[in-house]
């Protein structure tokens, strides 16, 4: 496990940690997904740190949301399916966690964080977690195909997926349950134009084939803009 000090907060957790929380069907993440808003990358002589307002699990728990369908399907037992869209600040605090960037050369690290800030202004990614009880035989992911729209509700395919392995994941209580994760991936370039560039919103459908399941993931950013809108005219006077 990774633990930073107050300014540098990362650490892991098990995926039913974020499940097991009561998640909007409707999230209302705290900046544009471009935004560098809690995470900052700071210079050091032969080294590069990452600080961040809040920690690993935190970030990931801002930028999830639950799924909404026909059904009203909440998950399995005590933990619910859900999605994490993947802004500036979740991707770059998630170097640390992945690789401990913070160990490595200076011109190194700064090569991977320029590396993923261009992969996060090119491509929106978005990960799915599946759950089904410990006893289960398959967990969903495979067969899975999903959209997104923007603001006004123009669509767009998802360029590519894939899903992972069928995994555990333990309750702090010690219930085991399993769970998949599908990772969907949308150019942001369309028609040459950025689809985030101006935006407030996304949702994402997920279609499950053969099971007559569609999954709808919302996330909204309008209040974010707005406050930060306001406190940078708050500077300037």
């Amino acid at each position: 496990m990774l633990v930073g000090c107050s300014t540098s907060k990362t650490d892991t957790f098990e995926v039913a940690d974020i499940a097991r929380f009561s998640l909007p069907f409707e999230r209302d993440v705290p900046s544009h997904p471009d935004s560098l808003r809690y995470v900052s990358v700071v210079e050091k002589e032969r080294t590069v740190e990452i600080q961040s307002e809040k920690s690993y699990r935190g970030l990931t728990r801002d930028w999830s949301a639950t799924r909404r369908n026909a059904l009203q399907r909440r998950g399995v037992g005590r933990v619910s399916d859900y999605a994490t869209l993947w802004g500036m600040d979740l991707s770059i605090l998630s170097l640390q966690v992945e690789m401990g960037i913070s160990g490595l050369t200076k011109d190194r690290a700064l090569q991977l964080v320029e590396q993923r800030k261009n992969e996060t202004r090119n491509e929106i990614q978005i990960d799915v977690y599946w759950f089904a009880p410990a006893n289960a035989s398959t967990v969903p992911g495979p067969n899975t195909d999903a959209e997104i729209r923007i603001d006004d509700g123009t669509r767009y395919d998802a360029t590519r997926s894939d899903y992972g392995p069928i995994r555990d994941s333990f309750l702090p209580d010690g219930q085991r349950v399993l769970y998949r994760r599908n990772s969907f991936f949308f150019k942001r370039i369309q028609d040459e134009k950025d689809i985030l560039a101006n935006t407030q919103s996304l949702r994402m459908d997920v279609n499950r084939f053969g099971q007559g399941i569609d999954d709808t993931f919302i996330w909204t950013w309008e209040e974010a803009m707005e406050e930060q809108a306001q406190a940078a005219n708050g500077a300037s006077e």
